[in-house]
Parts: structure tokens; C-alpha cells; sequence
């Protein structure tokens, strides 16, 4: 029984070598100098070796020693879809992401999964403008370039040339394969199996420009709940009962009466340990509201409040005039382990 073969130094051996501009496998030729076969990668003779010992493999005939493991995987992968005219493309999933003034995460997402893209002609190295892709595949409504690689990646250049012509890209990637498996395995891998992706794709720039106008509403959205839920939490403009009453400073909504500020640290004898609190003092409008059993006669003006800022706002606020209006931009924190919104920005 043939053992498995030693794949130490697998530049100088491979199942596959090129016989009549055909890449063939090892099993579909005669044995020894009579395969009449060079090495795909370097063009070097190779010798069938098929002995009862070792996995029948193809040997460069004057061991040269150069690597064409990649060479060969590449120009295999090219003719492996020139022969089938077919490819799965790969699986796509676009996403744009973002976060309001509560700093939660939104997420608009595109995906759209493999399908078998097949074409009624497959070109090797055909020239497009000043790049040359390893394939060029006509299809029914499109034409696509493909690259196989090995160990190399498509460069940046070509990738810009790429986009510069508008025409889709798939890059299918060999890296975990090497030219002594078998040809069905390789098969699968290029036609089916291996890592693949979109290099360009001209409808994806389209698709995340939607996905980004999407989330853009989606986050303004959101953000305005929150103002207004804070708004009206803190009941920030002012509801009175006398249609005459004009007051000096008056918020537009979304605006907050700010009185003053104070911030200040230390150690509370009291509750036993240390504080770090800076609270804005903001004018609430007093309540006009009325109940069954209790009737507002009249009422205007603003009661105090306060509101928890972030600390980093105190050169801010130190160059503020008190009374005025301002507009402030609130988000969640966690404080002392809980839930809180603060006060993270402020324009006045």
C-alpha cells in the first residue's frame, strides 16, 4: 500500500503537471519522462513518479528547487473555472453603525447570501485598461473579474484600477490548499469551498449610502425622543396659566433655564464615605396641572431643580452669565453602579 507522501519540501513535488497547454493530474499520465509534462508554475520538466511506495507525485527533473506551489494552485484555480464556467459568489453583509445621545448602538445591516453565478464565457488574462484580472466571466446581465490567490492578496493599486472600471471583482483565496490534493477536492474549493469575497462591487457604495441615510434618521430619531422625554421629565419650558404672563428669559423647547451650577468632592461623616457630585441648577416650570380634588387658580415661572453634568463642562460654565438659556446635549451613564442621564454637553 503507497504511503503518504513526504510534502517536506513540497516545491519539487505536485499532483499536477501541464501537458499540451492542459493542466492534467498525476493518475491521467504515463509514468516516468514518458508523461510529457512540465511543471505549470516554472515550465521545468517534471517526472511522473507512480512506484509502489510513495503517493504518486509529479518531481521537477532537475530539482531546481523553486517553489511553485502557488504558481500552480493559481493557474489551476483559472482553469478550474474556465472549464466549468461557473463560480458561487460570495456572501455579502453590509452594515453601518452608529450611536445616539444615550450612547446605545444602532445598526442598519444588507446581506444577501451565495448564489451560483454561471457564465456563457470565461476569458484568462484578458487585458482591461491598464490592469490585466486573472479572469474575465461574462454572464447573462454582468461581467465580473476574478483573482485566485494564493499567498498574495490583489495590491492596492490594481484594487484602485479595479474600481476605476466599474466592473465587479471576486477574489477567491487558495491559501489552504497545496498542489498534491486531488482534483476534486481543488474542484470544490475554487468552484464552491474556499474563502471568497467581493473586492468591488459598484452596487455596494450605493447600498451603503442608503444603509447611512438610514441610520442618520434612525439615530435623529431617537435623539429627539430622548429630548423629548428629558424635556418633559424635567419640564423644561415653562406652562403657564396667564396668557399675559411674559417671562424676561424664555427656553424655546429643547432649551433649559439655568440658574447656576456647584461641584464639589469630599467625605460625608454622614453616609460614611466619599462623594463626587456636580449638579446644574435648572429652572422647572411650576406646575399648572390640576386634579379632582385640587384646582390651580393661577401659576408661572420656575421652581428649582437640578441635573447631574459631567465635570469636563466646568470651564464651560465658568464663563457663563447666570440666569440664561442653553440647549443641552444629555446622555445615560452609569453613576455609583446605576443608570442615570447626565449632562454631557451644553450650547448656549
Amino acid at each position: 500500500m503507497m504511503s503518504q507522501v513526504d510534502l517536506t519540501n513540497d516545491s519539487l513535488k505536485t499532483a499536477f503537471g501541464e501537458k499540451g497547454g492542459q493542466i492534467v493530474h498525476i493518475r491521467d499520465v504515463e509514468r516516468g519522462l514518458d508523461c510529457d509534462c512540465v511543471c505549470p508554475g516554472c515550465g521545468s520538466t517534471l517526472i511522473a513518479k507512480k512506484g509502489e511506495v510513495n503517493i504518486h507525485h509529479f518531481a521537477h527533473y532537475d530539482s531546481n528547487g523553486e517553489n511553485c506551489n502557488e504558481s500552480i494552485l493559481h493557474k489551476l484555480g483559472k482553469q478550474i473555472i474556465q472549464n466549468n464556467r461557473y463560480v458561487v459568489a460570495p456572501e455579502i453583509e453590509l452594515n453601518s453603525q452608529g450611536t445616539d445621545l444615550a450612547d446605545r448602538e444602532h445598526q442598519r445591516t444588507f446581506t444577501d447570501n451565495a448564489y451560483k453565478l454561471l457564465f456563457k464565457e470565461v476569458i484568462v488574462e484578458q487585458a482591461c485598461g491598464d490592469f490585466r484580472p486573472d479572469l474575465t466571466c461574462i454572464a447573462e446581465r454582468e461581467k465580473v473579474h476574478i483573482e485566485v490567490v494564493v499567498t498574495n492578496d490583489i495590491s492596492p493599486e490594481k484594487l484602485e484600477k479595479v474600481v476605476e472600471s466599474g466592473i465587479s471583482m471576486i477574489v477567491i483565496d487558495m491559501s489552504g490548499h497545496n498542489s498534491m490534493e486531488d482534483m476534486d477536492t481543488l474542484e470544490q474549493a475554487v468552484l464552491y469551498e474556499a474563502p471568497r469575497r467581493w473586492a468591488y462591487h459598484p452596487a455596494h457604495s450605493e447600498i451603503r449610502e442608503q444603509l447611512s441615510r438610514e441610520l442618520e434618521e434612525e439615530i435623529a430619531s431617537a435623539n429627539l425622543r430622548l429630548k423629548t422625554a428629558v424635556t418633559e421629565h424635567y419640564q423644561l419650558t415653562e406652562q403657564s396659566s396667564s396668557a399675559s404672563a411674559t417671562p424676561l428669559l424664555s427656553p424655546t423647547p429643547h432649551q433649559v433655564l439655568l440658574l447656576g451650577y456647584s461641584s464639589a468632592f469630599g467625605y460625608s461623616r454622614k453616609k460614611g464615605r466619599d462623594f463626587d457630585i456636580s449638579l446644574l441648577k435648572v429652572g422647572k416650570a411650576i406646575s399648572g396641572s390640576c386634579s379632582s380634588n385640587y384646582t390651580v387658580r393661577s401659576s408661572s415661572g420656575y421652581e428649582e431643580d437640578t441635573m447631574v453634568f459631567d465635570e469636563s463642562l466646568i470651564p464651560t460654565l465658568e464663563t457663563m452669565q447666570f440666569p440664561c438659556v442653553a440647549e443641552l446635549e444629555v446622555k445615560a451613564a452609569f453613576r455609583n453602579g446605576r443608570p442615570q442621564m447626565i449632562v454631557a454637553g451644553i450650547k448656549s
